[in-house]
């Protein structure tokens, strides 16, 4: 009787590690196939988005480059403005270690002046901007029209084809999230790229060229050192 007690308690426990090995192995199937399922930036990825970068700006003379020429003044002009504005702070500083009272208001009006064309430059920056994103959106909207709702290819997708999944969200609503993307990403790229450079011009007026160069330098050198030193977190997170 003890003997068929220890069978059958064995067996209960074969049968639970064996259900719990199989789920196991379902679930780093399913995760690795999550994974591959993940967007990878390749050159499959950067060819993607050459072929609709070309969608929505389909040549330089177009009037999306245009606007993308006013929006690189606009940031060159914000550069310079920054810049200045460094350079009244630290007046402001000075009025206030020589105790020059009537100096240190000069320095706060013009600080207050600074404001309107600061607040007008950027909310120029932010308008150009959306305006970007929205003709981008117009352009890859007009595209996906005239390829999809024709020859009936969009009824194909839905009922025929199941490999695009959700083929109205992506026509709207990713859309419109592409090309907010991708009007936001020129700032981005741009502004900090400007203000490397503008910013060392004037550091290397003041100090020379070997304070920009110890700057980057030490820049470098630091970054490679916490990238040696630091653990994969990707692999930790995972």
């Amino acid at each position: 009787m003890a003997a068929l007690l220890a069978l059958i308690v064995y067996g209960t426990r074969g049968g639970k590690k064996r259900t719990s090995t199989e789920a196991a192995q379902r679930n780093k199937a399913m995760g690795g196939a999550s994974r591959k399922s993940r967007g990878n930036v390749d050159k499959e990825f950067w060819n993607r988005i050459c072929k609709l970068t070309k969608i929505v700006l389909p040549s330089w003379k177009s009037r999306e480059a245009r606007y993308i020429y006013v929006l690189t003044g606009l940031l060159v002009i914000r550069t310079m403005m920054s810049i200045w504005l460094a350079d009244v702070n630290g007046k402001v500083v000075k009025a206030i270690v020589n105790k020059s009272f009537p100096e240190f208001l000069g320095k706060i009006f013009n600080l207050f002046l600074f404001a309107v064309p600061s607040s007008m430059i950027n909310s120029g920056i932010d308008y150009i901007q959306k305006k970007l994103a929205l003709m981008y959106r117009k352009r890859l909207t007009q595209y996906f029209h005239s390829s999809y709702l024709k020859n009936m290819h969009y009824y194909k997708i839905c009922n025929l084809d199941n490999r695009i999944g959700n083929p109205d969200q992506r026509l709207t609503q990713d859309a419109e999230k592409w090309a907010s993307c991708l009007s936001s990403l020129y700032t981005n790229l741009v502004k900090p790229l400007l203000d490397m450079i503008l910013f060392s011009k004037k550091l290397s007026e003041l100090v020379g060229w070997e304070g920009p160069a110890l700057t980057f330098s030490w820049y470098a050198f630091s970054g490679y050192i916490i990238k040696c030193i630091s653990p994969a977190f990707g692999r930790l997170t995972a």
